[in-house]
């Protein structure tokens, strides 16, 4: 799955690994599309300030419903084992709502560096082995978040995935999982080869935000 595109041109695709397209959404002018996350048989979709997720059906990514969000929309991850999904709007802030998207405000962290100071700025969100993975819009750092304290328990700097020739704007931006890694990309057009993590299991989703978005199944 990807998303992608700016008020004029956003849209969620679904396609194979060699490239071939199978299904397409295209919301209209009014929309900027933001994250995506893959919840059971269904895809939910961030709008950057127009306060909506929009729930597509996972394989014809038809449109099912439109749901409230009150403020921005960056990244967004579903957490199979605690039902919530996490929500970024970049600040240090994660917000936590259930899959109505009713806010369940007593579960909300605040992303914080070892030295207590809290770290902005949080954009794409990926959840992998129980910890919340996060771009950190303009930069080239990856950060492992718990989802129980906020506490940043690792860091990734990918910079070594940027090419040189980067366009103005481009910036390292978005996380896919796939099998026994982890990769991340700048915004349009061009995957980066992956950063070798733990071993996965059968399947696996991810998403990214702010500009252009992917999601990996495998």
């Amino acid at each position: 799955y990807h998303a992608g595109g700016g008020y004029s041109d956003s849209s969620v695709v679904r396609f194979l690994r060699d490239g071939e397209e199978l299904a397409r959404y295209e919301p209209g002018e009014e929309f900027f599309l933001e994250g995506l996350t893959l919840v059971g048989d269904e895809i939910y979709v961030l709008t950057w300030k127009e306060n909506r997720v929009i729930v597509l059906d996972a394989e014809t990514l038809l449109f099912k419903r439109a749901l409230d969000l009150s403020g921005e929309g960056w990244g967004i991850a579903w957490d199979e084992t605690s039902q919530l999904l996490w929500v970024s709007d970049g600040s240090s802030r994660l917000r936590a709502f259930d899959r109505s998207m009713e806010r369940r405000e007593d579960e909300d962290i605040f992303v914080r560096l070892p030295d207590g100071s809290e770290l902005s700025e949080i954009n794409e969100l990926e959840l992998i082995d129980g910890r919340l993975w996060a771009n950190v819009w303009k930069s080239d750092m990856l950060v492992a978040i718990s989802v129980d304290t906020g506490a940043v328990e690792s860091v990734l700097d990918v910079s070594a995935l940027v090419p040189e020739n980067v366009e103005h704007g481009e910036v390292t931006n978005g996380i896919a999982r796939d099998c026994g890694s982890a990769a991340t990309r700048p915004a349009a057009p061009r995957f980066r080869d992956p950063v070798p993590t733990r071993p996965c299991g059968s399947r696996r989703s991810s998403s990214s935000s702010n500009g252009d978005h992917s999601v990996t199944m495998r």
